[in-house]
């Protein structure tokens, strides 16, 4: 498993989605964690989220994410199938439970 970041004085950025992301992923500092779909954006606009956490009981959310082999993934108990199985392989994931 991917080793936690220990405790600093760091910076930490929470991601969600959104149209304001387009103006202010340049202004992200420290750690990033992205909330479902923001992991793909953040990447494919030069940046590495160290977390992704994924809450969304749809189907669709298995396709709006592409698994990072850098990013630890946290996925919630209540996601479709179809998520579990696109992280099947992942070295990086932790289930966690939370009612969606």
């Amino acid at each position: 498993m991917r080793d936690v970041v220990p405790a600093h004085d760091g910076l930490f950025s929470v991601v969600g989605g959104g149209p304001s992301l387009a103006l202010t992923y340049k202004h992200l500092r420290g750690h990033v964690a992205a909330g479902n779909g923001a992991h793909d954006y953040l990447i494919e606009n030069g940046v590495l989220p160290y977390w992704a956490a994924m809450m969304d009981p749809t189907e669709m959310l298995a396709d709006l994410i592409t698994p990072h082999p850098d990013v630890m993934y946290f996925i919630a108990s209540c996601c479709h199938p179809a998520t579990f199985e696109r992280f099947a392989d992942h070295p990086h994931v932790v289930l966690w439970h939370t009612p969606c």
